[in-house]
């Protein structure tokens, strides 16, 4: 915890601060040499007196510009307190008492600006308790969380699963609590944490690679190495796509028939959608063929296609459903909306770059984070009051503070916290404010 610090008069602050800036801290050697000038200067005929008082009078030479300022303020050399990290939601909300509540089936991330991320599914229930400059404390009361936490000096990221406290350094891992069975499982994928709770009198430490399951009702702690294939399963909680219906053989069509099934096509596309069967939705538009659906799809069905290929990370097949709905539909609300989701996936992409050399993957990063604030911007511009446009701005001021620096952001930070001061990016917004 940082101390406040005694305020001090304007005035004098200046002093002080002028003091600091022309006093340097003196090695013993210069005060040795500069305490034999001045007694030159002054006429001294003994030189050489004890250590005592030579560095006695170095230090009143050090500090007689302070002399001023010292005699009127008790200055305290404590840190000053920091801003705490900013930190923004994507796929959901923060909502009354800090809990995250999803609206993407994918789930909803909590991601903050030194790049540390948790992400919950639809069904975790989690909350975020407090964030200060070195980190945060998270509470997973219901199921399972992915956490990537960045390495920082004297960070401290602490998470609670129901009566057990994880301690975290920089490092991946999941961490499900059962509430009912009253089950604790800790799955390691690289670095190091610490777990304290019932039935282990001292913290118990796991390491990358490693699996703790803890199940209180019946008083077991299981420590044990995992194997890879064993994580990554454990991780992935996805249905099996269901098999693709079976393709009717072709008949004579009038011309009002196309229209007709493009509409039932749109109908179940976003039903499906909506029960979390996106693989569904991307194995019938391959059926039905991807460019016959650019092509006659209705805006719905290309809502729902776009939303199904980005849950996949399927990227391109998203860009191209965006696109066909701006030029198709253009001027509608869904194609305004497309505008801004063209951004999330050129974010999205520059993320999920592959294996290219590091200079091609920052030539890459910088061309997709450019083409990402280019969309949000446009969309702010046809849509200013639409319901992505606190998200839209936050997104923009994000990807502008990381592309050209907290100078060129910090204008849109303020404009963010004067049309939305509880966006979810107000965090975010303050933290880029503060930044000297």
């Amino acid at each position: 915890m940082c101390e406040e610090i005694t305020p001090v008069e304007p005035r004098m602050a200046a002093v002080l601060d002028l003091a600091r800036s022309a006093v340097a801290p003196m090695s013993l050697a210069q005060s040795e040499a500069g305490f034999d000038v001045v007694s030159a200067r002054l006429g001294a005929r003994k030189r050489r007196q004890s250590r005592n008082h030579r560095l006695l009078f170095a230090g009143a030479s050090a500090a007689a510009v302070l002399a001023i300022g010292i005699s009127f303020v008790h200055f305290r050399q404590t840190e000053p307190c920091q801003a705490p990290l900013g930190y923004w939601v994507e796929g959901g909300q923060l909502v009354e008492g800090g809990y995250l509540r999803a609206s993407d089936p994918a789930g909803v991330r909590l991601r903050f600006v030194e790049g540390t991320e948790v992400r919950l599914p639809v069904e975790t229930r989690g909350r975020l308790l407090s964030v200060d400059d070195k980190g945060a404390r998270f509470a997973i009361e219901q199921g399972l969380a992915t956490v990537s936490v960045v390495p920082r000096p004297e960070a401290q990221w602490l998470f609670d699963a129901g009566p057990f406290l994880v301690a975290v350094h920089g490092t991946v891992f999941t961490v499900d609590w059962d509430g009912p069975s009253e089950r604790l499982d800790v799955r390691l994928d690289k670095g190091l944490v610490s777990v304290k709770g019932p039935l282990s009198k001292e913290p118990i430490v796991i390491r990358a690679g490693q699996q703790l399951s803890v199940d209180l009702k019946k008083k077991e702690v299981r420590l044990q190495e995992m194997e890879t294939a064993a994580l990554a399963g454990s991780v992935v909680l996805e249905k099996d796509a269901p098999a693709a219906p079976a393709e009717r053989p072709k008949e004579a069509a009038t011309s009002a028939e196309p229209r007709a099934r493009e509409r039932a096509a749109a109908r179940s596309w976003a039903a499906a959608l909506a029960a979390g069967d996106v693989d569904f939705v991307l194995a019938d538009a391959e059926r039905r063929g991807i460019s016959h659906v650019m092509a006659h799809a209705t805006s719905e069905s290309l809502a729902a296609l776009a939303d199904a290929a980005r849950y996949r990370r399927k990227y391109d097949l998203a860009r191209a459903a965006l696109l066909a709905q701006r030029d198709r539909f253009a001027g509608s609300r869904r194609a305004e909306e497309a505008a801004f989701l063209l951004g999330r996936v050129e974010e999205a992409n520059e993320r999920a770059s592959g294996k290219a050399s590091e200079t091609s993957k920052a030539e890459t990063s910088r061309a997709e984070t450019n083409k990402a604030i280019d969309w949000y911007d446009r969309y702010l511009k046809e849509s200013p009051r639409g319901a992505y446009a606190s998200e839209a701005l936050g997104r923009k001021m994000v990807a502008t503070w990381s592309l050209q620096g907290a100078s060129a952001a910090r204008p849109l930070s303020e404009d963010y916290l004067h049309l939305f001061p509880h966006g979810t990016y107000a965090g975010a917004a303050r933290a880029l404010a503060d930044k000297p």
